[in-house]
């Protein structure tokens, strides 16, 4: 499967240094693994209290559920 994202995705995944690649075919496997590990920034900035982790994690829960309509069931 082909997962398209914007380039403030990419930069996204980039920060927290999550492999992505562009133009690549995901096998359904690699598309969970990657969820996966956005879930996991996810909840890592789940625990701040100011306003910019806030923010972040808006950020990464809005890419995960994106991430996860991408991925048939």
């Amino acid at each position: 499967m082909k997962i398209e994202l914007t380039p403030q995705e990419v930069a996204l995944l980039e920060a927290e240094k999550i492999p992505f690649r562009q133009n690549g075919d995901y096998a359904e496997d690699e598309a969970l693994e990657l969820l996966e590990r956005v879930r996991e920034a996810e909840v890592a900035y789940s625990q701040g209290t100011d306003e910019a982790t806030e923010r972040r994690y808006r950020q990464y829960s809005e890419l995960g559920n994106r991430l996860f309509d991408m991925i048939p069931e």
